[in-house]
């Protein structure tokens, strides 16, 4: 597997905002036990001060974003994957909406682990261009890495 614990959700609230996703996406991780209430406002402000640097809804990205940063909360890095079948407005270059997210989450002190999984989850995102609406029906995250593999 991609060795980081994941979470998983499909949400058809297309009026989310950006920093609503952030948060949404945060408590997945809340709910998992990967981190505490207590953390999540540090990890939330890392996350936004990361795409203030520029979104990770780039224009390579058609419709996917990444965002990601490190936390002292996480021992090992975590991933998350958010499906938003309508779409949400992620402040993405090309003005479109985000239907597909993968979040990123890393310690601090392990920078190498963190890029193998952030450049892994790159990598996952990349194939969705072709096959997004394979991925875009995916009910669990392991649904959704088998459409992952099948593509690769």
């Amino acid at each position: 597997g991609m060795m980081a614990e994941e979470a998983f959700i499909v949400s058809t609230d297309s009026s989310l905002s950006k920093v609503e996703v952030i948060d949404l996406m945060v408590r997945l991780h809340i709910n998992a036990g990967h981190c505490t209430g207590e953390d999540s406002d540090g990890i939330t402000t890392a996350l936004k001060g990361r795409e203030e640097h520029g979104t990770t809804a780039t224009e390579a990205m058609l419709g996917s974003a990444l965002p990601h940063t490190k936390h002292i909360a996480f021992k090992a890095p975590k991933i998350s994957v958010a499906i938003f079948p309508k779409g949400v407005d992620f402040e993405s270059m090309t003005g479109d909406l985000v239907h597909l997210m993968v979040l990123v989450l890393g310690n601090p002190q392990q920078p190498g682990e963190y890029l193998r999984v952030l450049e892994a989850s790159s990598r996952m995102l990349k194939p969705a261009l072709k096959q997004r609406s394979a991925l875009l029906s995916a009910t669990s995250f392991q649904e959704f890495s088998e459409v992952v593999k099948s593509i690769a």
